[in-house]
C-alpha cells in the first residue's frame, strides 16, 4: 500500500471499507500528505502490518472511521510523533 493515497486532496472514499487488506504488511506513507481525506476504513484487516512509518505524515485533515479498531500489534516501525 506504499504511497497509495499520497498527496490526495479532497478525497472522500466510498467503498474503501470493503478493500481486502488481510495480506498487507506495509502501510508506509499510504496517506502521506493526504491533506483532506474522509474514508471509512473500518473493514481493513491490519493484523499482518508491521510498518506504519510515515502513514499519516502531513495528513492534516484526515478523518478515518474505524482506525481505532485496527490491530497494530505487529507494527515495528512507527512514525515519530515528536518531530
Amino acid at each position: 500500500m506504499y504511497d497509495t493515497f499520497i498527496g490526495a486532496t479532497s478525497f472522500a472514499g466510498d467503498g474503501l471499507q470493503h478493500w481486502i487488506t488481510s495480506a498487507v504488511t506495509s502501510m508506509r506513507a499510504t496517506f502521506m500528505d493526504a491533506s483532506t481525506m474522509n474514508a471509512d476504513l473500518s473493514g481493513w484487516k491490519m493484523s499482518k502490518v508491521n510498518t506504519l512509518f510515515g502513514t499519516f505524515n502531513g495528513a492534516a485533515k484526515f478523518v478515518g472511521a474505524g482506525l481505532s479498531g485496527w490491530d497494530t500489534s505487529k507494527v515495528r516501525k512507527r512514525m515519530r510523533t515528536d518531530q
